[in-house]
């Protein structure tokens, strides 16, 4: 029987407790997949009931199996973001441990160090098998100074700090190594670019004892990002390049740059974790890779004399940590309805299987809704795009007289996008009644390099503008309660957040994960791998001053009048606490009704399960509260600093 209740208060299979430990964002539980030479698969796997722990698993053949010993978290921390962690050879592990070090592991010993303590940080790894080595980015922290990057070679014998093989650029990226192991190619770049503005790309021949030799540059850093080398067994180069106006893919032979397709599709995404590929070499003909339509992604097969792709016909529209042997392909491959799995996917039929998922769904059957890709009219003429998730759950309905409350979402990066990888965190909110319209606003990647370069110095407007837009459109066609809009997000999200509630009065309400509030404060005090990044979103620090306070919610913060949720990392490097407690004591002085919860022990991205617990609680009773609904959960009590009334306990219990 379906029942009448409000929205919001519907009772929901989706437990907190479920979508705390499968994840809310499964595209993080998988960092990285590998192929070893018998075809047995395995995978990195992040497990938030272990406070976050990372571990290989063998996937396949066979039943799921962990290989990592306990006292052991696979995590590099590479440009704070990190990446690839780990290599196999032969069913032997070479990994990065949390403490930074190399690692030599075969299972039923105990893992060995190969590198010794020190400042440094690993990551991107390749095997050169044919010299007993690791060839990997290496990051090299000082007393005073930025961090100092190179391609380094590590002995797997045992090595101090590895030797440099090519240094002198501010970062690198995709080291890739030819198969007969005589050449080696890599992306770099410099300040004040970052790597989805201007790249370089470059190849070298590698000596008798494997040292850099003969460096040619295919792309030079002057204005285009070259991405995702790959070399074909016979030694051609093939790359992703923008230069078109859309990451397309490109080989280049005899000193020339050729474009294999002209699709008006990116073939890739932006680099914030070093490793990631979206493109494997089938052989010498053949690419598989991953481009984005409408927003969702496809796997196709591009045949490089002819240019002709030939697009998988698969159910999913989300592909990550791409691999392929003998004619098999391995992703984590997902939708909006279908649960993220790792998958093994036969190229030539389309036949798939799963490997190893997050969760099973199927209990939940009646209460997973599905993303609408929505175009939407936008501030001086543009679209603006986004997945619209209406309520669902098939046990209630709200009553004809109400419309659902809305949360636009926004998406952390800003250069980054959202994507319809299945999300338990968005499920949790639909089946309870909420409207979810998760929002890739001007900027977002997925649609050619003009709508991403809208960015490029317009940060806290053109964003802003679209989530406003989203919102107004929901609400002109009569899907949202127009009384009930709440904008959410983290990092950079959590930044469009506070801009949003500073900037505009759309918005009755807000909730930001460790978001940025303070634009010149970041950009002095931030990583070095996003040290430059506000000259690209906003401008030059040193003539962009008064522009650098304008963006800055914390100088509007006395424009924030809708309540305000805050959730921090103490341990947060990249955006700091400060960012969030700056807000914090301009709402608490101006008597605006603002909750403020900082977690010991977190950094940038919540990883424990009882951290994205108390969150997801405690989000949705500051809702309750504010939207006057009685949630169906049985709910923690939450202080809401500036409400006249005491904290009381919001929900069944």
């Amino acid at each position: 029987m379906v029942h009448e209740v409000s929205y919001g208060a519907w009772p929901s299979s989706w437990t907190p407790e479920l979508v705390s430990t499968a994840s809310a964002f499964p595209v993080y539980w998988t960092g990285q997949l590998e192929v070893d030479r018998d075809g047995a698969v395995y995978a990195l796997i992040r497990r938030p009931e272990e406070g976050g722990r990372s571990v290989i698993e063998r996937v396949a053949p066979g039943p799921t199996q962990t290989l990592t010993p306990d006292g052991f978290n696979l995590r590099t921390t590479i440009y704070e973001y990190g990446g690839s962690a780990f290599l196999v050879r032969d069913g032997e592990f070479f990994f990065i441990n949390e403490d930074q070090r190399w690692y030599r592991h075969s299972p039923g010993s105990a893992p060995a160090p190969i590198t010794a303590a020190g400042p440094y940080r690993y990551g991107a790894p390749v095997l050169d098998a044919r010299r007993g080595r690791i060839v990997c980015i290496r990051e090299e922290f000082q007393d005073a100074g930025e961090p100092i990057s190179a391609i380094v070679a590590i002995d797997l014998q045992g090595d101090t700090f590895g030797t440099v093989l090519v240094a002198g650029d501010d970062f690198y990226a995709w080291p890739v190594l030819s198969d007969d192991a005589e050449r080696l190619a890599w992306v770099s770049w410099n300040h004040p670019n970052v790597p989805w503005d201007v790249t370089a790309l470059r190849v070298a021949r590698l000596d008798a004892v494997g040292a850099i030799a003969d460096i040619e540059t295919v792309v030079a850093e002057e204005a285009e990002v070259a991405c995702d080398p790959r070399f074909t067994p016979s030694g051609e180069l093939v790359f992703m390049t923008d230069r078109s106006g859309w990451w397309r893919p490109c080989r280049w032979r005899g000193g020339q740059v050729t474009q294999l397709c002209d699709l008006e599709r990116d073939f890739a995404r932006p680099l914030w974790q070093m490793g990631t590929s979206d493109c494997r070499v089938l052989d010498d003909d053949n690419l598989l890779c991953v481009y984005t339509e409408e927003g969702m992604n496809r796997l196709g097969r591009l045949h490089l004399p002819t240019g002709e792709l030939a697009t998988l016909e698969l159910p999913f529209t989300y592909f990550a940590r791409l691999e392929a042997r003998d004619g098999v392909a391995y992703a984590l491959a997902s939708s909006s309805t279908i649960p993220a799995a790792i998958m093994r996917i036969d190229l030539e039929t389309g036949e798939h299987t799963i490997l190893r998922q997050v969760m099973s769904a199927e209990p939940m059957a009646g209460a997973i809704s599905k993303a609408q890709h929505i175009h939407f009219p936008s501030a001086k003429g543009r679209t603006g795009f986004g997945f619209f998730y209406p309520p669902t759950n098939a046990d209630c309905r709200g009553p004809k007289d109400e419309k659902p409350p809305l949360l636009v979402v926004s998406h952390g990066g800003p250069t980054g996008c959202t994507n319809t990888c299945f999300n338990p965190g968005i499920q949790f909110w639909t089946s309870r009644g909420f409207a979810v319209f998760d929002v890739n606003y001007a900027g977002s990647t997925g649609y050619g390099r003009d709508f991403r370069h809208l960015l490029r110095g317009g940060w806290g407007v053109v964003d802003v503008e679209d989530h406003v837009a989203a919102a107004r459109h929901l609400v002109a066609e009569g899907l949202v309660d127009p009384e009930r809009l709440a904008v959410r997000g983290w990092s950079a999200g959590g930044y469009n957040t506070f801009a949003a509630l500073a900037f505009a009065d759309t918005f009755q309400a807000g909730a930001s994960y460790f978001g940025i509030s303070d634009v010149a404060y970041f950009a002095s005090q931030t990583h070095k791998f996003e040290s430059r990044y506000a000259d690209y979103l906003v401008g030059p620090r040193d003539t962009s001053q008064a522009l650098y306070r304008e963006r800055s919610p914390l100088h509007s913060a006395d424009r924030i009048t809708a309540p305000l949720a805050m959730f921090q990392g103490e341990r947060d490097k990249i955006t700091p606490k400060n960012q969030s407690e700056l807000i914090l004591e301009s709402l608490r002085k101006r008597g605006v009704p603002v909750m403020y919860m900082l977690f010991e022990g977190e950094g940038h991205g919540f990883r424990r399960a009882d951290t994205n617990l108390a969150c997801l609680k405690a989000e949705l009773a500051f809702y309750a509260r504010l939207f006057a609904f009685q949630p169906a959960d049985a709910l923690p009590p939450i202080v809401i600093e500036n409400v006249d009334r005491p904290a009381v306990a919001v929900g069944a219990g």
